[in-house]
């Protein structure tokens, strides 16, 4: 994978549509994506539901989506978002995919 790559082509499947085989022993191993959500959570001390936010914002969601899929009121969506904010220092959604997808991770350690 080259520097640059976008995240939501990592994630992608192949352009036919069909699903990319992942490598042997790899069948329990998350994707680099959700590596790097995860490097994010824990360098700005994120809890567990924001973790969550993130990863869904980090996609591309608004708090719209995050309100179906959490289950939560549009205030509790936009509460966790703007923490998330907060702690990461950043202003927009486009400025946290941009931090995640930055994010370094080690490839080689187990997950």
């Amino acid at each position: 994978m080259s520097p640059g790559t976008p995240i939501r082509k990592i994630d992608s499947p192949a352009p036919d549509g069909a699903a990319q085989p992942a490598p042997e022993g790899d069948a329990h191993r998350p994707s680099v994506f959700h590596l790097k959500c995860e490097a994010v959570a824990d360098r700005y001390g994120l809890s567990s539901r924001q973790r969550e936010v993130l990863t869904m914002l980090a996609k591309g969601r608004n708090a719209e989506y995050i309100t179906e899929k959490l289950v939560i009121s549009s205030h509790t969506a936009k509460a966790h978002i703007y923490n998330i904010y907060q702690k990461t220092g950043v202003h927009s959604r486009q400025e946290l995919m941009d931090l995640v997808e930055c994010a370094e991770i080690d490839e080689g350690a187990d997950a």
